[in-house]
């Protein structure tokens, strides 16, 4: 059991594939198994301490972060962890995510100081003092307080990303790791940080990139506007008949598709960027410059 306890406490890997549970996309709970997307970001998390992640919908990269968050406050005595979720509403089914990788541990990883001494409603607390805890981005939770590990998730979404993500970063421990994940919305805060030479490792995890993403036959014909796509970012056959479904699926909302499932960063951010002023003026003409 000691030389278990140590790989599982030095070797990341092992421990989220022998040890972690997920539910699955069909709310099964199953091992985690962790996309080549999920193995990537795992090696950045490893390299870097600030990294902001631009991606598409649902590819694993929530799951990962915060597995990856766990272990470290799992086996390090007094690491403090903190993940902000964009809306009230998403914290219970983040904090979900924890309890199932704490609860699905064997007897003996959850003894002694792998104990919770606290288990409320948004937070645990080990017996070596180290804690995990999850906020909305709505709360000041985080704004004074001591963290090792900081994850904002779809940080783009924030109310006011600018304040609260200064502030919660202020308080931070001087070598906190924090990991930046969202899709796009807008060229707002989310686009200025992804444009600004601030430091970070960027990633952006397009949706080809998932492998899941692909149909073996297509449901119905493939739209005019998806036959031009497939061509123009080299998909697989595969590929467009998952687009195409998508697309349909959004009632042929182009713009939506792109937004939560772009091909590109620059994509992701325009097409969801909209109006700056709501009123329209049909009638004007531009002039000339």
């Amino acid at each position: 059991l000691i030389r278990e306890v140590a790989r599982a406490k030095f070797d990341f890997d092992y421990f989220a594939s022998k040890y972690l549970k997920i539910l699955d996309r069909d709310r099964n709970l199953t091992p985690f198994r962790r996309n080549d997307l999920q193995h990537r970001m795992r090696t950045e998390i490893k390299l870097n301490r600030h990294i902001y992640n631009l991606k598409a919908r649902k590819v694993g990269i929530s799951t990962e972060t915060m597995a990856e968050a766990f272990w470290m406050a799992h086996f390090r005595e007094g690491f403090k962890v903190a993940t902000i979720a964009h809306e009230d509403a998403a914290v219970q089914e983040m904090f979900n995510i924890v309890l199932r990788y704490y609860d699905n541990l064997p007897e003996f990883l959850r003894q002694g100081p792998f104990r919770l001494v606290k288990r409320r409603a948004d937070m645990i607390q080990w017996q070596h003092g180290g804690s995990y805890r999850i906020a909305s981005a709505q709360s000041e939770r985080f704004r004074s307080g001591d963290v090792d590990f900081i994850h904002f998730s779809e940080f783009a979404k924030y109310r006011n990303p600018r304040d609260l993500i200064a502030a919660t970063v202020g308080a931070a421990r001087s070598d906190c790791k924090v990991i930046y994940e969202t899709t796009a919305r807008g060229l707002g805060y989310a686009y200025d940080a992804w444009r600004s030479d601030n430091g970070g490792k960027k990633l952006f995890f397009p949706w080809m990139l998932e492998k899941s993403y692909s149909l073996s036959e297509p449901e119905g014909s493939v739209q005019l506007e998806i036959a031009e796509y497939a061509a123009k970012y080299g998909l697989s056959s595969g590929q467009m008949w998952w687009a195409s479904a998508k697309l349909r699926a959004y009632n042929n909302d182009l713009k939506t598709f792109h937004q939560e499932f772009p091909a590109t960063a620059d994509l992701a951010f325009t097409v969801s960027s909209g109006r700056v002023f709501q009123i329209a003026f049909p009638e004007a003409k531009a002039l000339p410059g």
